[in-house]
Formats: C-alpha cells, sequence, structure tokens
C-alpha cells in the first residue's frame, strides 16, 4: 500500500543517523541515493490518485516504479538487519506478544495497562493473571492532545505554579482527576492489583500516572502534600510495549564488573582555537554550557561507598566513554544535555571537551543506540530524557529510547525539566531504597512519598517529585560496595547509569536547536 510510505522520510534520516559512524563510506555511498529515494517515493504517491484516471500505460509505468523502489527499500532493511541485528529487530520486527505469554509471566498483584490512541476513540487492554479485559475510551486523540497540554502546563511550568497558585491548583486537581475518571478507573475498579505496569500511547507517554488523583478535589485551598495520588496506592512502572517488557524477562543476565563508572564533566568558555578542529556549530554549543559546581560532589559522593572508576575533567570525554562504558555495572555521567528538537536522535550528551580529533565529545542519540552496553538499568536524572517526538508506530523517540537500542532493559528517566534541590533528595533516597535491596519501581515510589511527607507549601507539588519513571525491568541486582564484596543493593546484577544533565536550579537542559 503505497500510503504505508508516508513516514518514509523519518525512516532514512533514523536510520542514516544510526549509521553514521558505525560505517562513514556507507553513509557517504548511499546519502544521496536514499534521499533520492525518498524524493521518488513522495512523487509517486503524490501520482497515484491522478493516475487512477489515467490510461493503463501510465498506471502500469507508476506501478512498475513502485515495485522498484519497494525492492531497493527491502533491500536498505536486509543490509540493516545484517549489519545491526539488535537494533533491526528492535525497530522493524513487528513482533506482538500473545495475551497468554504476558499474563503467564505477570505475578497476582500485576496488572499490566496497554493503550491504543485514535482518531476518533481510544483504547485500554487490561492484562492481570487471571482475565483480558478491553475498555473503549470515547475520547478524540485531539481531546487527549489538548488536555495532555493543559495538564503538562499544570505538572511543568514552574512560574505558572509559583505566582498563579491558585490557578495552577485548580487546573493541576481539575486535570490530575480527569485523567483518573475517563483513563484507569474503570480497569482499575475491576483488579486487586498493587502494582501497575503502564504501556501508554501517543502523548499519554508524556504523563506520569503516578500523579493522577483518584478523588475529585473540590476545596480550592491549595494543598498538595494531602491530595488522594495514585501512588499512594501502586507501585508503577512503565514500557515501550508488552514485548519489550516480555522480552526483558526473558533476556540472558549481562556480564559486567558490577562496579561503578562515575563521570563528571567539566565546562569553560572554549578556546576560539578549537574552532581550527571543530564546526562552528560544534564549538557555539560548547560556548552556552555552564560549569555545573556540583558534578564532582556527585561523583564523590558515590566514590565513598561503591567500588570502580570516578572521574573528572578531561578523562570524562566521549571517546573513554565509548570505549570503557561496557564493562561496568554502574555508570554515573554528570553534565549537561542538548535537546534537539526537530530531529531527536541527534539529541546528545555533553562530555568535557579534550580536543580530540576523532570524536567532538557530544554523545548523540544515534551514538547511543549502536553502544553495546552490559548495564540492565540507566537512571537518566536529567531534564526531558524520556520526552521527545512522538512518531505513530514508533513511540517517543528520546534519550531513553536509544539506550533500549544499545541493549538496556531498564531505565529511570525525567519527562521535563527537574529541580536540582527536589532532584538531589529523591535521587538520595532512590539509592537508599535500592541498597536495601528494593524494586527500582518501589525505590522510585518510596522516595517520591517521603518527599511529599517531608515537603512544605508548593514544594509539595508534583512538578517537583514526579519528572522521574521508571522504564522496564524492575527487578533486582548486586553491585560492588566498598567493605564489602558483592551484595545486593539495586536488584539482580543490573547496571545504573545516572545522567545528571544541568544548567540552572530548575532545569538541566541546553537546548540549542
Amino acid at each position: 500500500d503505497i500510503s504505508s510510505l508516508k513516514g518514509f522520510k523519518s525512516f532514512i534520516i533514523t536510520n542514516l543517523c544510526y549509521v553514521f559512524l558505525k560505517n562513514k563510506t556507507f553513509l557517504q555511498r548511499r546519502f544521496r541515493h536514499y534521499l533520492k529515494l525518498l524524493n521518488d517515493f513522495s512523487e509517486v504517491f503524490k501520482n497515484v490518485q491522478a493516475a487512477q484516471a489515467k490510461d493503463d500505460k501510465t498506471r502500469k509505468a507508476i506501478v512498475e516504479k513502485q515495485n522498484k523502489l519497494s525492492l531497493e527499500l527491502d533491500e536498505f532493511l536486509s543490509l540493516l538487519k545484517d549489519k545491526y541485528p539488535k537494533y533491526h529487530t528492535l525497530k522493524y520486527e513487528n513482533i506482538t506478544a500473545k495475551a497468554e505469554e504476558i499474563q503467564a509471566l505477570l505475578d497476582d498483584k500485576t496488572t499490566l495497562l496497554e493503550y491504543f490512541v485514535a482518531d476518533s476513540a481510544s483504547y485500554l487492554f487490561a492484562l492481570s493473571k487471571a482475565k483480558v479485559n478491553l475498555y473503549k475510551i470515547p475520547i478524540t486523540r485531539k481531546k487527549i492532545q489538548k488536555e495532555v497540554r493543559n495538564f503538562r502546563k499544570a505538572l511543568t511550568n514552574y512560574q505558572f505554579i509559583l505566582n498563579k497558585q491558585d490557578k495552577a491548583f485548580a487546573l493541576f486537581t481539575d486535570k490530575a482527576y480527569w485523567f483518573y475518571e475517563n483513563f484507569l478507573k474503570r480497569a482499575l475498579a475491576e483488579c486487586q492489583a498493587e502494582n501497575l505496569i503502564i504501556v501508554a500511547d501517543a502523548e499519554l507517554g508524556y504523563l506520569p500516572f503516578e500523579t493522577f488523583l483518584t478523588k475529585e478535589v473540590k476545596s480550592q485551598k491549595v494543598d498538595y502534600k494531602n491530595l488522594a495520588y495514585l501512588i499512594n496506592d501502586y507501585k508503577i512502572s512503565y514500557n515501550y510495549s508488552a514485548t519489550l517488557w516480555k522480552e526483558n524477562l526473558n533476556s540472558p543476565k549481562p556480564i559486567n564488573n558490577s562496579q561503578v563508572l562515575a563521570c563528571a564533566a567539566s565546562y569553560g568558555r572554549p578556546d576560539s582555537n578549537l574552532l581550527n578542529i571543530r564546526k562552528p556549530n560544534i564549538f557555539k554549543n560548547r560556548a552556552h554550557l555552564k560549569p555545573l559546581p556540583a558534578a564532582q560532589t556527585e561523583i564523590t559522593a558515590l566514590s565513598k561507598h561503591f567500588q570502580g572508576d570516578f572521574l573528572y575533567g578531561d578523562s570524562t570525554n566521549e571517546a573513554f566513554f565509548k570505549e570503557n562504558a561496557q564493562d561496568y555495572g554502574v555508570i554515573h555521567l554528570a553534565m549537561h544535555g542538548i535537546v534537539h528538537n526537530r530531529v531527536p536522535m541527534l539529541s546528545s550528551l555533553a562530555f568535557t571537551e579534550n580536543r580530540d580529533s576523532l570524536e567532538d565529545n557530544f554523545l548523540q542519540a544515534y551514538e547511543i543506540s549502536k553502544l553495546q552496553l552490559n548495564a540492565d538499568l540507566v537512571v537518566l536524572s536529567a531534564c526531558e530524557t524520556g520526552y521527545g517526538k512522538f512518531e505513530q508506530g514508533e513511540g517517543v523517540v528520546s534519550l531513553a529510547r536509544s539506550f533500549m537500542y544499545a541493549g538496556v532493559p531498564s531505565l529511570v528517566v525525567s519527562l521535563w525539566q527537574v529541580n536540582d534541590n527536589s532532584t538531589a533528595r529523591i535521587m538520595k533516597d532512590l539509592y537508599t531504597y535500592l541498597a536495601e535491596g528494593m524494586s527500582k519501581d518501589e525505590a522510585l515510589r518510596q522516595a517520591k512519598l517521603n518527599y511529599i511527607k517531608n515537603a512544605k507549601g508548593t514544594i509539595a507539588h508534583p512538578a517537583f517529585w514526579s519528572p522521574f519513571v521508571q522504564l522496564g525491568d524492575n527487578r533486582p541486582m548486586t553491585i560492588a560496595t566498598k567493605g564489602n564484596n558483592y551484595i545486593t543493593w539495586i536488584g539482580g546484577s543490573l547496571g545504573l547509569l545516572v545522567f545528571l544533565l544541568g544548567t540552572a536550579r530548575i532545569g538541566r537542559k541546553a537546548e540549542l536547536w
């Protein structure tokens, strides 16, 4: 069907980015060819309807051209499959886990909720150990988009939250209950779950479900501390698909040294001589990055408790990370992140500039996607690491998604710009609970509940405690600590990757496009 070619432009850009550093010769040889192929597809698509009214000869010529282009596309996919099998499997093989296979892996206290958003209505599949329920949600895609924008304003706009407290409280409580009532209430009333696995779709993937309110708020008094948040009643984790969740559980345990690689990047005004080895746009990006005084403190704190390597300054560079990251069970990177809104696969993490002639010290999402990482957990304690452009059939394209392409089965990511102070408190408690052997979703939940319990006034707002969500496998791991050999800390031989991307007290991010 020629209509299926509408998304080909995104397909081409993503895959050319993916193979860019892996094989520059391939890129140089194929880049213009596939851009031409893209234009040819567009031309064919535009002419299909017109051709229906023309003679048989014209229609035959268009069909022949379409078939030729399809063969070239198949050839490209075959090449991807041969050279990059893991990436191809995750991104292009449409493998759907059967409901009974998912149910067999669920325990009696867990329900998996998978959403599908269509133009005229949405659907929710609720899978528990005993049954599968399907719920139709009579809300259009446009309505969902509008309500998500309103809810995210109430969740993420710090100036609105602090300066217009009454309006902000009314907007938050209204939307938080609206989403619960329409997207969760019926399903939860018919199950006895304590643990929820959320597979969101479309713009629903931009929301932390734990902020939904299970009771309608009628009082106008601003009080975020005592609201009936969903997190009070459930452990919540997220997944990109039920199939990926199943595959993560069935995947063999990765082999790593169970140690920590912690890196804190340093920044300063770049010397103008850097232009001799860097392109102007790279130099410009570097010039915008402000120092992160807390970065070294963060890795120093880790070094007191765990075995591994703890680096700061010039040693924290892209080349070192690429060469060594696969060996560690725990990786902690404290550095800026740069979000590329137009092409998410070009978003990057900014390492220290060391004048390397081969690497520009901006580790981009497409480069992450082709790494072979043996860590099982990536914690992106940063701004909007789980937030990206939504593409139908692809989900949210983000830095977090790139780590799944690299083989990481579990992540903790943020959905908007985070606050430094609240992040530090939540991360401290997260580490503490993980060290006690809690599952990752429960550890994050308890860290958030602690924050709410101890917060006063407006700082109890979900904007400060709910940006972080846990994706994928939540099982325990071991990690090498100082004073003991290998003790249970986070759960079964998993790795931890904490990216602290920072610019200011509110918002650890740099947007340079």
